[in-house]
């Protein structure tokens, strides 16, 4: 017999965009819900460039593939984004790295 634990989740549906004075409880909420899907780390590591030989930069990836940091942090950026009221939407799009918004 096999036991099925499954994770709760919180409903981002209720969360405020961000906007000029909620900071504090929009960025609490959705590191609470990253935390909860193991991808909080894409909000604290990013990756690290290193120069090689040839005086190209590289980055090196923490704790993952560079395939799944990219997967990952385009998620962490979507959810970031789509919680965000349109003129923030519009100051932090071009951003690469979910760390910098």
């Amino acid at each position: 017999m096999s036991l099925v634990v499954h994770k709760y989740i919180p409903n981002l549906s209720k969360l405020e965009p961000l906007h000029e004075t909620n900071y504090r409880h929009w960025s609490q909420r959705l590191v609470i819900f990253f935390e909860q899907l193991k991808v909080d780390y894409i909000l604290f590591n990013t990756p690290a460039i290193e120069q090689v030989e040839n005086s190209t930069s590289v980055p090196t990836y923490p704790d993952a593939t560079k395939a799944k940091f990219e997967k990952e942090n385009k998620l962490v950026k979507g959810y970031m984004l789509s919680h965000m009221a349109n003129n923030l939407f519009d100051l932090f799009v071009k951003d690469k790295f979910a760390k910098s918004i």
